[in-house]
Order: structure tokens, then sequence, then C-alpha cells
């Protein structure tokens, strides 16, 4: 098994807050354990959550501009 990250872990290595990350796993963007109090993260959940978000944008930039009412 794979080392778990925890949220110090991965903010660092997505170059973003704490209070960020725990955000996205609140929110069930990012999936992660709850061990004790501490929040731990599998390392295929990150690079899950990475892949997902580079599949938004050509999906975000395929939606085409539309006038106002």
């Amino acid at each position: 098994m794979e080392r778990l990250l925890t949220i110090d872990d991965v903010a660092g290595l997505l170059q973003m807050p704490l209070g960020w990350v725990e955000q996205q796993i609140r929110m069930d963007y990012l999936e992660g354990v709850l061990l004790g109090f501490e929040w731990r993260i599998e390392p295929e959940a990150l690079r899950r959550y990475v892949a997902d978000r580079r599949t938004l944008t050509p999906l975000l930039e395929a939606v085409p501009d539309t006038e106002p009412l």
C-alpha cells in the first residue's frame, strides 16, 4: 500500500492553502479518509482529482457564449 498523504502533503503538492484542501474534501470533490481526527488522502485519489480537473477545462471551453436576455 502506498503511503497515505496528509492535508499538509496535498496542500504542498497542489500549492494551495490547507483550508482549501479541507474544503475540497468536505465538498466530496477530493476523496479523503478520516482516521481519528485527521484526514488522509490516498495518492490515487489525488491523481483522480487532478485528472478530473484537467477534463473540466475542455468541457467549459466547448460551451458557447450566449448573449444575455
